[in-house]
């Protein structure tokens, strides 16, 4: 929960002296891009037959969920602490319209998959609060650490549930979820990396409001490797006697690309609106 102690100005606003804010956040993500095997220039198969898209393993939209713990206080030279905890799962089925061969494995055009997908984000970030009025300017690092297992399961055609359709100019029909899995399964990646980016914040606030416009940007460029977030949004600001809140909703871009992630070259997108959540008391 959150913690704050408050010191009340003659103009009705607060000003923190510690406090710790939760907040909990509702994503309609859509995921886009490619995942392919190392050393494609040197496979036997041109690229394409090396690639899956998200499309393919009819992962498209996804709602997830995500936590935030904030620590803020007015201590000197001490940063501040915001700890991100964001889980991305899926399970989906689709239908290849050619045929892949993907690692060891290989789909044939017409292959019904099964795909599980599931995706741990944490990201413990510390920063420094450089500007701190109408306008508010953090900057500080990120520590991301990412976990995730993605499975391919080729189901039987005599269970193959009904309601997939193949979308013209696609590269696969997606269908409904399937309640059996008594094909072989592939364990196409299991993954993990701690990379650490720099964490920028931008806040500007209305005048005579409690209303911001909110810019928040985790970044890494390396050359082998791309990540990054930006988001987007307006808060509001709520208060009582004994409880405060704030509403968040905004736009969250996620991208993802690296030459080695599982033994992969990941080049991934999740983007779409959010709705947040905090509470303050």
């Amino acid at each position: 929960m959150a913690i704050w102690l408050l010191h009340a100005s003659n103009d009705g606003y607060a000003e923190e002296i510690f406090g710790l804010r939760l907040e909990a956040s509702y994503w309609d993500a859509n995921i886009k891009g490619r995942i392919q095997s190392q050393g494609v220039a040197g496979d036997d198969q041109p690229p394409n037959a090396t690639r899956f898209s998200p499309f393919e393993m009819g992962i498209t939209d996804e709602k997830q969920r995500a936590i935030t713990l904030e620590l803020r206080h007015r201590l000197p030279i001490v940063p501040r602490l915001i700890l991100d905890h964001t889980t991305i799962t899926a399970q989906a089925s689709s239908t290849t319209a050619r045929e892949i061969n993907f690692r060891a494995s290989t789909f044939a055009s017409g292959a019904v998959l099964q795909t599980s997908m599931e995706l741990t984000q944490n990201d413990y970030t510390l920063y420094y609060s450089l500007a701190d009025s109408w306008f508010h300017f953090d900057l500080g690092a990120s520590i991301r650490v990412i976990e995730g297992d993605l499975d391919l399961t080729e189901i039987p055609a005599a269970a193959d549930t009904p309601g997939g359709g193949e979308e013209e100019g696609g590269e696969g029909e997606l269908g409904g979820e399937t309640g059996t899995l008594d094909g072989p399964s592939t364990d196409l990646a299991a993954f993990g990396d701690e990379p650490i980016l720099l964490f920028t914040r931008a806040a500007l606030t209305l005048p005579e409001t409690t209303i911001s416009i909110v810019l928040t940007t985790r970044y890494l460029n390396s050359g082998q490797e791309h990540w990054s977030d930006h988001e987007s949004k307006i808060t509001a600001l709520a208060t009582s006697d004994t409880l405060d809140f704030a509403f968040h909703i905004g736009y969250k871009k996620t991208k993802l690309i690296s030459k080695d992630l599982g033994e992969l070259e990941t080049n991934i997108e999740i983007a779409g609106p959010f709705l947040r959540f905090g509470l303050i008391f």
